[in-house]
């Protein structure tokens, strides 16, 4: 996902925010430039629907932020933070078949490739690899 600036990922954040069982890990921040402090993404962790609530991480990086290493040190972090509070529980992570820096991310951070599923996104049914983080 890439979102357009910073009032779109706030929308973004308020939508999904609006859907939370918060009984699950329910966690979004802000990805951050050190320097500036300027939002350039975001990081989460949210119970998925699309994959019967099990609870995933997420993020998202502003294209000319790509490739820095922000997603992979965020979520780095989210995932530190996660297994400090779910020690029993396991991560997950979706990613489109075609989108190679996601992949690159949650293979970086430990994740294991279970399979390929086909998952109902934007209305049709679309092929994501499927990993998971104990």
């Amino acid at each position: 996902m890439v979102l357009a600036d910073e009032k779109a990922g706030l929308e973004w954040i308020n939508w999904i925010d609006s859907r939370a069982n918060l009984q699950e890990p329910f966690q979004i921040l802000a990805i951050e430039t050190q320097d500036e402090k300027k939002c350039i993404g975001i990081i989460g962790v949210v119970p998925q629907p699309k994959i019967q609530g099990e609870v995933e991480i997420l993020f998202s990086v502003a294209d000319e932020f790509q490739g820095n290493g922000y997603a992979t040190e965020a979520a780095a972090e989210m995932i530190k933070w996660f297994f400090s509070l779910k020690k029993d529980l396991y991560l997950c992570a979706i990613a489109k078949v075609n989108n190679a820096p996601s992949q690159k991310v949650v293979e970086k951070c430990g994740f294991s490739f279970i399979e390929e599923r086909e998952i109902l996104y934007d209305g049709k049914m679309t092929q994501f690899k499927y990993y998971k983080l104990s």
